[in-house]
């Protein structure tokens, strides 16, 4: 009778463990479930980061295109100051007799 009552209490105790590592098990697969749509989640945040990114730039390339140009005109007109200003010095007003 002993040993029935120490293989009740074994088979009780086996029930909750059994029980335990179930709801363990479920808990598990909700957490891991859960990182995977993290996961995805977070791979479809930097697409859309990374495709905004490169949107901007295509649409920004005339804008910025113009600007080269009129930054490279700004450019050549100092330059072109640069040379009148020696043309200047060089310059001389002829003596009158």
């Amino acid at each position: 009778m002993a040993k029935e009552l120490q293989n009740q209490s074994d088979r009780t105790l086996l029930e909750k463990t059994y029980k335990l590592a179930e709801e363990t098990n479920e808990e598990v697969h909700k957490m891991r479930r859960a990182q995977r749509f993290r996961f995805y989640i977070n791979v479809l945040y930097w697409l859309i980061i990374t495709g905004a990114a490169v949107a901007a730039f295509y649409a920004s390339q005339p804008y910025i295109s113009q600007l080269q140009g009129v930054y490279s005109s700004i450019k050549s007109g100092i330059e072109g100051l640069g040379s009148a200003s020696e043309q200047l010095k060089e310059f001389q007003i002829p003596k009158s007799q």
